[in-house]
């Protein structure tokens, strides 16, 4: 494969990933979540209910493929540390005690 088409895939691939986390930001806002929040990361953060956990699996395995195991916890940990999220967002993230930049975070929510 030449320099040049690695670089149309690479700039497709990126494209493909950022269409892809916009129907997710999509979808969370259409059940009423919040637009700053990946349906996926949604999914991870409420699967103590149990809708939410059914559809955490349902994704995790829709994109194992081309995320690998484990996608909505991942979708989840790279959003906590988003400075637009409410504070009731991290509750999940501080009980897994993760690391959270408070200088980032608003506080609102």
């Amino acid at each position: 494969m030449s320099v040049k088409r690695i670089g149309i895939v690479s700039r497709i691939n990126t494209w493909a990933f950022y269409v892809a986390y916009a129907l997710d930001l999509l979808a969370n806002s259409i059940l009423a979540g919040s637009p700053h929040e990946t349906l996926s990361s949604r999914c991870y953060r409420l699967d103590h209910i149990p809708v939410y956990r059914y559809l955490e699996i349902a994704i995790n395995v829709a994109v194992k493929p081309f995320d690998g195991p484990g996608h909505c916890r991942r979708s989840y940990e790279n959003i906590v540390d988003d400075k637009y999220l409410p504070w009731r967002f991290f509750e999940k993230a501080m009980q897994q005690a993760l690391i959270i930049d408070s200088n980032r975070r608003n506080t609102d929510g």
